[in-house]
């Protein structure tokens, strides 16, 4: 109302309510910039805008916050289910395991795969390379198993992904994949 009356022509009261109603869609006395913005567009613009933001994004209610992997898991009769167990990834005979980081390339690393499956520099072709990453180096593990099997030196039989916990006690993303050299 300030504002209005440093205008020589401004709104009425009753008109400077009605519009702020009008504007106000919630109803909570206050507006907002998604209403602000719908305003400014039918005005500036003379069209009616939606925006896709108009619903309000409440907390969920009905789920307890538990630390990860402390709470116990129930089905929906409230009985306890029992713990899955990993079993530990037991090498294969023959197989080499290569475990991907940021620290290289993804080219790198599909250099490296493609000296172990097609052999060289003395040293015989391994039966079964084991690509594992965490994190942000699962994409580039993809990236060397796809093309193995693309340049037709090796066949994806196993994908895995796991979720562990990690020593900061958050969990990371896994993956592991099984590619069996192309004889």
């Amino acid at each position: 109302k300030t504002f209005n009356s440093s205008f020589n022509i401004g709104f009425t009261d009753t008109d400077l309510n009605h519009h702020f109603k009008e504007t106000d869609v919630h109803g909570n006395f206050g507006i907002t910039f998604l209403e602000y913005l719908k305003v400014y567009v039918k005005g500036q613009y003379g069209r009616e805008v939606h925006i896709g933001l108009e619903h309000v994004e409440e907390a969920v209610h009905d789920l307890q916050m538990t630390p990860r992997s402390r709470a116990p898991s129930v089905d929906a009769h409230g009985k306890l289910l029992p713990a899955i167990k990993e079993a530990a990834s037991v090498p294969e005979l023959g197989g080499v395991d290569m475990k991907l980081s940021r620290k290289n390339t993804t080219g790198a690393y599909i250099r490296a795969a493609r000296l172990f499956l097609k052999g060289g520099e003395g040293k015989a072709p391994v039966p079964t390379l084991r690509i594992s990453a965490l994190g942000e180096a699962i994409n580039s593990a993809v990236a060397v198993a796809v093309r193995m099997q693309e340049e037709g030196l090796g066949r994806i039989v196993q994908v895995t992904t796991a979720y562990p916990d990690m020593p900061n006690g958050r969990g990371c993303a896994q993956i592991n994949v099984e590619v069996e050299r192309v004889v």
